[in-house]
């Protein structure tokens, strides 16, 4: 899989919206750890191979990660700073 669907993706951000994984502080290591299990466990669920997560509030970032791989074939890393097609 070389491009990332949008589909899977929009759905990855709403469910952690939705859900309310976004915590009122989401600076504590227990919400961050949850965050990032969550997102591991949408992202094997809907075979995402890489995705780059921003949760914004109040016009701050709380946390801004990228996960799994931008390109699967080189592993490359999917950062903060990643751009997909």
């Amino acid at each position: 899989m070389s491009a990332l669907s949008t589909a899977p993706t929009a759905t990855l951000l709403t469910c952690l919206l939705a859900l309310g994984i976004v915590p009122a502080s989401a600076q504590t290591r227990t919400d961050a750890d949850a965050i990032d299990r969550f997102v591991a466990a949408e992202m094997a669920d809907q075979q995402i191979p890489g995705v780059a997560v921003a949760i914004v509030r109040g016009g701050a970032v709380m946390k801004a990660r990228g996960y799994g791989y931008a390109n699967v074939e080189h592993e490359v890393p999917v950062t903060r700073e990643t751009i997909f097609q």
